[in-house]
């Protein structure tokens, strides 16, 4: 991720927040979001996926660990399938986390991080990624949502509101921008 251009580490960052927002909205134990890589990527082979569950200790029976193992599984099945069905990419890197507290009502939490590489497809990996397809329900094409995403590549400044002092340039615009104002019409 390092490797990215900043504006796609901000991209990365929008779609990682606006699926922490969208497992809320949705009230779904599990939401997932993946991002693939376009034309200006750093690394054109690499895709990333997002993933938000929640625990809910009457179904992990055997605790906390139990669930840690099961997300790191459906991060596994997400990312096997991915590269299944972009045979052009090579590397998958996930990362699964709790639900936001304020829903939860827990204290605390974890990350997951899995990285997951395919160099060879093999009969062998394709029927693995069909069976964790099928055993962990992911990447169900009646379910998925395309999407673009955009970013400003330097986010928008109120020049009302200055984060820090004004450089000349600045402080000329507004001198000139308020004599204006004051022209009688």
């Amino acid at each position: 991720m390092a490797a990215e251009a900043r504006i796609h580490r901000r991209l990365l960052a929008q779609a990682f927040l606006g699926c922490l927002d969208k497992a809320v909205e949705s009230e779904m134990p599990r939401f997932a979001r993946v991002v693939l890589p376009d034309n200006t990527s750093a690394d054109r082979s690499v895709a990333y996926i997002f993933l938000v569950m929640e625990y809910k200790a009457d179904f992990f029976t055997e605790g906390y660990e139990q669930y840690r193992k099961a997300r790191i599984n459906t991060l596994h099945a997400y990312a096997s399938n991915v590269l299944a069905d972009n045979r052009n990419l090579k590397r998958a890197i996930g990362i699964g986390v709790d639900k936001p507290s304020a829903i939860t009502k827990r204290t605390g939490g974890s990350e997951d991080l899995f990285f997951l590489e395919v160099r060879e497809w093999t009969a062998e990996r394709e029927e693995q990624a069909l069976e964790l397809k099928k055993s962990f329900e992911v990447m169900d094409h009646s379910r998925i949502k395309m999407s673009a995403m955009s970013a400003d590549e330097y986010p928008a400044v109120d020049p009302g509101k200055s984060s820090g002092p004004l450089s000349r340039q600045q402080r000329r615009a507004r001198e000139r921008a308020e004599r204006k104002k004051r022209r009688p019409r």
